[in-house]
């Protein structure tokens, strides 16, 4: 790295303590700024013909594109310097810094809002809309589309990000599955190209646009034409040399064994026996040093919660379930390191503490409390020093399957 350009990085991303912060996703931030509808966030075959991919990405600002090496795959690519791309305009950097205002302790993303840029433009949705990036003090950025939508990687290490859309106009015969937009970003450390998977079984690869230090990653953005008789359903960012690396799916993450783990490298993370047999939850490591964990109980696999990026295992929030079979309850989740204690409370007023072993959760609701005046009513978490974290009341009249209670005869296993 060249002298002025290390020296404009130490001025923009000064040094900062290492100390554990938390981080959930911000695109609900993001797109109450956009002005429309939110988009949807929820990890070969031969090419479309050119003309049918709707998208074009206008790299308005080639002039300031530098090629550079990226040895991490043995390839060239270009890179366009974030150092003299457009900067914002003082609305946009409004918008940015609105992003942390109010946000509750460990949410912030840590944006910083005075070096927003625009990095590229593309037309979608019947208009051009400009990309605006801003660095984090952690080494991630946010970006946002105008119009649109975006969100945040605190860390700079989310291997593929998301944002899904449905059609712009829709009707009552429109599917519920008729996703006809995508826009994302991908981390260039792990990521060399990007297929968007259609329901034709065509595969579209769309052109990313490459950003250099302090962002490290490249955006990218489809639209399906409208002529055509096509939905999106996945996109996959791959590496060099043409391995899955991440998965993304408009549902998020699929119920099962996650697709991004590597399944061969698992170790148990907690062990349980129950009514319904041995229960353990499996952790994984994924080819972008995250990591994964799923259920395995009753000859089924349900997924914990979504697979961790590097890094973010310490700024984590919580993510828990219930998961009853027929003979029993389970609570399952992981937890980030600022959680200590799970405290379940019941509706006879009796309490029950379980405590993370290594950020996984896996605890049996006791038999004699699964049903009627005894059964599970709050569930809240505290930190070390006992201080309350969040307390939420347990639902039993949703979903069958996240609910507190076992499984009616005759109900099919839950997924």
């Amino acid at each position: 790295m060249n002298p002025p350009l290390t020296q404009s990085l130490d001025r923009l991303v000064p040094a900062f303590a290492d100390e554990p912060r938390r981080w959930d996703d911000v695109l609900r931030r993001a797109e109450s700024l956009s002005g429309e509808p939110p988009a949807r966030r929820p990890a070969p075959v031969a090419s479309p013909r050119p003309g049918r991919v709707r998208i074009a990405l206008a790299f308005a600002l080639a002039a300031a594109l530098l090629a550079v090496a990226a040895p991490a795959f043995g390839l060239h690519r270009t890179l366009l310097d974030f150092f003299v791309a457009e900067p914002a305009t003082e609305r946009t950097v409004l918008h940015f810094e609105s992003l942390d205002r109010g946000a509750p302790e460990g949410m912030e993303t840590g944006v910083i809002a005075t070096e927003t840029r625009a990095v590229t433009r593309a037309r979608f949705r019947g208009a051009e809309r400009t990309l605006w990036v801003a660095p984090t003090q952690e080494g991630g950025y946010c970006a946002l589309w105008e119009r649109h939508g975006g969100g945040c990687d605190r860390l700079g290490t989310v291997p593929l990000d998301v944002t899904w859309a449905g059609p712009e106009v829709a009707s009552a015969d429109t599917a519920p599955d008729s996703w006809q937009l995508v826009t994302g970003h991908v981390d260039l450390e792990y990521v060399a190209t990007v297929e968007v998977r259609l329901s034709d079984r065509t595969v579209a690869r769309p052109p990313i646009v490459w950003v250099s230090a302090p962002i490290e990653a490249g955006f990218f953005a489809y639209e399906v034409a409208e002529e055509r008789d096509a939905t999106i359903t996945a996109v996959v960012a791959l590496d060099s040399e043409g391995r899955r690396i991440a998965e993304s799916t408009p549902l998020g993450h699929e119920p099962g064994v996650p697709r991004d783990a590597l399944v061969a490298e698992r170790s148990a993370a907690v062990l349980v026996d129950t009514r319904s047999g041995e229960a353990v939850v499996w952790a994984a490591p994924t080819r972008y040093e995250g990591r994964c964990a799923w259920l395995e109980v009753a000859g089924r696999a349900t997924a914990v919660a979504p697979c961790l990026p590097k890094g973010y295992d310490r700024v984590a929030g919580a993510g828990f379930r219930f998961y009853p079979t027929h003979e029993t309850v389970l609570l399952v989740g992981r937890f980030g390191e600022r959680y200590a204690r799970v405290e379940l409370t019941f509706a006879d007023g009796t309490r029950r503490a379980y405590e993370p072993r290594d950020g996984y959760l896996l605890a049996e609701v006791p038999p004699e409390q699964l049903a009627g005046r005894s059964a599970v009513s709050e569930l809240a978490t505290y930190d070390a020093a006992g201080r309350e974290i969040f307390r939420v009341p347990v639902d039993e009249t949703g979903n069958r399957c996240q609910t507190a209670r076992p499984l009616p005869a005759g109900h099919p296993p839950c997924p």
